[in-house]
């Protein structure tokens, strides 16, 4: 009797897994957001000109003119572009609270400061950006970042 064999090359069904940055070096470019292939269609991807260093949850899909969670993931990675964690071990809530303490994400670091400003600057900045994406100057996200830093 012949054993049934997997054809060559196929794996079993595992989810893929996600490899993200951990630490980078601070982003100061403008921030570019697109939709791939912008017809009608809004299910396309959002994409973006800097990197994804954190997911906040198991299913995070960027998106941009809504007050949802994708666009606070997007938000999220944007401030912790622009300040990232320092390279150090992750750190618990209470210790030092300083802006760049690397916290942990559910995939991911990111800055203390992202995680506690990104619902401010998602309702600043990407709820009333076009659905198909948009452009956010980096003077403009400097700005807001120093007034934040000095309160």
């Amino acid at each position: 009797m012949k054993k049934s064999r997997k054809p060559p090359g196929r794996r079993t069904s595992r989810p893929q897994r996600i490899r993200l940055p951990r630490f980078s070096k601070p982003f100061y470019q403008d921030v570019v957001i697109w939709r791939e292939h912008a017809t009608d269609n809004l299910s396309n991807p959002i994409r973006s000109n800097f990197a994804r260093t954190c997911m906040p949850r198991p299913v995070s899909v960027y998106e941009c003119g809504t007050p949802g969670q994708g666009a606070a993931d997007l938000a999220l990675n944007i401030l912790n572009a622009f300040i990232p964690p320092r390279p150090e071990s992750v750190q618990r809530w209470g210790a030092n609270q300083r802006d760049d303490d690397p916290l942990r994400s559910w995939k991911g670091v990111a800055s203390r400061f992202a995680i506690e400003h990104h619902q401010d600057f998602k309702r600043e900045f990407i709820e009333h950006m076009p659905a198909d994406g948009g452009r956010i100057d980096a003077e403009r996200i400097c700005e807001w970042i120093r007034i934040r830093l000095r309160a």
